[in-house]
């Protein structure tokens, strides 16, 4: 291996359907929750909704953050954290079964069961960029937020500093959830271009220079990287943005992270960003151990709880002819038969997950329990 060489690795996540691709609610499901459910998920807020609050205060108060040194079945936080469930659950009269990776919190015996899947892990932060411990929910910097795992940035940000003969610049931006890179300002890409006022020789250094503004720019879609951007009329546009940037021994690494709706094949993708790759190559230096992982896009069609879902939507917000939506996130709906994503947030609201500015206000938080509340009683009929 040449150990001075730049390393690229491209790696291609893929984009998921939020819910299932229906147009119109099913033949005899209901317009409207029931009473039964309108009524309950009333209860529910005027009843639990300060506990609610204390509740979430308290599990984000476990940073359970990955250790490369525990699998989550043997790390002590995350053993913590599932005893703080156990524990929340036999207060609330629920049955707790604990699986090792996995915890089921139920009600009933019933031989099937309506099933709400989430995670209780988190991505890894950066302590500079917050105004309190993420790990303590801040219920005051912000009136009406709720705030874990970040506070406010401005965004992108440049410093100078001179170190003999050499300049130190520093670039610090604003994270945003892969799915959505629009909504931050990618550090790695705006750095790059702020170099392009030279001509950088394909050094290591220079060579990722080249790279990024070559093939990257500073555009979320791909565009400059080939033939490979396009768009799915229900999923919307690939997005691609590099995520990391990493000196190693043998060289400098890049990883790029592309969600990808449907309209492609894998075979016609993958040539697509070789093809680019080898076009870059023949112009400027030689990569090596070059990655590239493309996945299928996933949508599910006519899951039989759509209606019900988007109904409650419709009730509780008052926003009417709701329809689904495609988002770029990977999440657990591939995992279960008939399973789909419902909420946390609004449609057209920027998403803050990730984000060094991570929150959910409390009317939303309320918001929530109402429909999710609605949705159990009428889907557990």
């Amino acid at each position: 291996m040449y150990k001075k060489a730049l390393i690229a690795s491209l790696l291609l996540a893929w984009t998921t359907a939020a819910f299932a691709a229906t147009s119109a609610p099913q033949a005899g499901s209901a317009t409207t929750p029931s009473q039964t459910a309108v009524d309950a998920a009333k209860y529910a807020v005027a009843t639990y909704r300060n506990d609610v609050v204390d509740t979430l205060a308290r599990l984000v108060s476990f940073n359970t953050v990955a250790d490369a040194r525990y699998p989550s079945d043997k790390n002590p936080v995350h053993i913590a954290f599932k005893a703080a469930l156990k524990q929340e659950a036999e207060r609330l009269g629920l049955d707790y079964a604990d699986h090792g990776w996995t915890v089921i919190v139920g009600l009933g015996k019933g031989s099937e069961r309506v099933g709400i899947v989430t995670h209780g892990d988190v991505q890894p932060v950066d302590p500079t960029k917050w105004k309190k411990s993420p790990f303590v929910l801040d219920r005051t910097s912000e009136p009406g937020k709720l705030i874990a795992r970040g506070a406010a940035q401005e965004g992108m940000r440049y410093t100078f500093e001179r170190q003999g003969a050499n300049l130190k610049v520093v670039a610090k931006g604003l994270s945003a959830h892969s799915s959505k890179p629009q909504e931050g300002v990618n550090a790695v890409s705006m750095l790059a271009d702020a170099l392009a006022v030279r001509n950088w020789p394909n050094t290591v250094a220079g060579g990722v220079v080249n790279y990024l503004n070559d093939l990257v720019g500073t555009g979320y879609h791909g565009e400059k990287f080939g033939k490979i951007a396009y768009r799915d009329s229900f999923m919307g546009p690939m997005t691609f943005k590099p995520t990391v940037i990493r000196q190693l021994d043998e060289g400098i690494e890049v990883a790029i992270n592309v969600r990808r709706p449907r309209g492609k094949t894998t075979e016609q993708l993958t040539s697509e960003i070789q093809a680019a790759l080898a076009d870059w190559q023949a112009r400027r230096v030689p990569l090596v151990n070059v990655k590239v992982g493309v996945r299928e896009p996933w949508i599910l069609e006519n899951a039989p709880q759509v209606p019900t879902l988007l109904s409650t939507f419709s009730y509780f917000t008052g926003m009417k002819d709701a329809k689904p939506v495609a988002i770029g996130g990977g999440t657990n709906s591939r995992l279960f038969p008939n399973a789909v994503s419902f909420g946390p947030s609004m449609p057209g609201a920027k998403y803050t997950g990730h984000s060094e500015h991570e929150f959910i206000t409390t009317r939303q938080l309320l918001l929530n329990l109402q429909m999710y509340t609605a949705v159990l009683v009428e889907l557990a009929k």
